[in-house]
């Protein structure tokens, strides 16, 4: 059980479709910084529609994408820690 941090932009970077490729069911996929506003792009929401998938709250916010990522699950800084406890280690991207 991983999780798979991932900051960069999804149209820039090939970050988030190599994680896809390797990730294992048990792993937990963290998005933040530039990777949250791929997610208005049709086709990441689809290959992420079944895969545990959370948001840092705060990027969601300062990028003012609250409303249009709603159905996504947004986590605050305290909740990404107590995440990292509850995993073997994290993979940044």
């Amino acid at each position: 059980m991983d999780i798979h941090f991932i900051q960069t932009s999804l149209n820039q970077d090939n970050a988030l479709e190599l994680c896809l490729k390797y990730k294992n069911d048990d792993d937990l996929i963290i998005l933040a910084g530039s990777a949250v506003s791929g997610l208005l792009q049709k086709q990441w929401q689809r290959k992420l529609l079944n895969i545990d998938v959370k948001i840092l709250s705060d990027d969601i916010m300062a990028q003012g994408l609250a409303e249009k990522l709603k159905h996504f699950d947004a986590i605050n800084y305290q909740q990404f820690i107590e995440q990292t406890l509850k995993y073997n280690k994290v993979i940044s991207w």
